[in-house]
């Protein structure tokens, strides 16, 4: 239902556009799938704030067991029920606590879902947190914490939560699907790719989990394009729009 009503509004504003510009070839896609618009949408790729990725984070030791971690606002297609489900396939190992954090709160209207993962969390042994709402430094620190980096989103478009790990120097556990593949391809070095079955995504997450420096970014990485470099090929094929 979602879809369909999404899929309408799309098909309103690119009727009274005079350009379509989408952030990856998988947005693109999915635009001429659904019929939306007469010709190819223009991708521009979301822009990092940086072109390296950043030095000095904290390769501290962590608590024992095996902590993951998710990034931005719970809301249901995020993959936490996937990234659970792998969870309570750790916990029945002999690793020690199971600990999912979310770094960031339920997006609003959402909030039930934050619960209902809760008590699903509860129900597996799996212990798991919403933080809520974080400020930059104190979102920038979570995700510079031990732990290991997952996105298992299950309906891309585009990510800001594959950037804002880069951008802290970690390199995500991602499941393997069109966008992520072309984002690994994007920004080479930045993700690890895994299937979405839990018995996978728990090998993944057990694997990276036993190596701290295997989600870790050097210095010298390239998250290119940034934001500047988005900015001026945006400003480019604005001027070159019929307006």
């Amino acid at each position: 239902m979602n879809v369909v009503r999404r899929t309408k509004a799309y098909a309103a504003f690119a009727e009274d556009a005079v350009g379509i510009s989408v952030s990856s070839h998988h947005e693109a896609a999915l635009f001429l799938q659904h019929r939306i618009g007469s010709t190819s949408p223009k991708v521009i790729p979301l822009g990092a704030r940086s072109v390296h990725a950043s030095p000095g984070i904290s390769s501290a030791a962590g608590s024992t067991g095996v902590e993951i971690l998710m990034a931005g606002y719970v809301y249901p297609g995020k993959g936490h029920d996937e990234v659970l489900a792998a969870a309570a396939v750790l916990a029945g190992r002999d690793l020690g606590p199971i600990r999912l954090t979310v770094l960031g709160g339920a997006a609003p209207g959402h909030e039930a879902e934050a619960r209902r993962l809760a008590a699903r969390a509860g129900d597996t042994g799996v212990h798991f947190t919403v933080t809520g709402y974080l400020d930059r430094p104190s979102y920038e620190s979570a995700l510079a914490a031990p732990g290991v980096p997952v996105v298992a989103h299950l309906h891309y478009s585009a990510s800001r939560s594959l950037l804002d790990w880069a951008e802290a120097g970690r390199k995500a556990l991602v499941v393997g699907m069109r966008y992520t593949e072309e984002m690994a391809a994007l920004r080479p070095g930045t993700l690890v790719l895994t299937e979405s079955d839990p018995l996978s995504l728990a090998d993944s997450i057990e694997r990276l989990a036993g190596d701290r420096r295997a989600t870790r970014l050097g210095p010298g990485v390239l998250l290119a394009p940034s934001l500047d470099d988005v900015a001026a090929v945006h400003l480019s094929w604005w001027a070159n729009l019929p307006w």
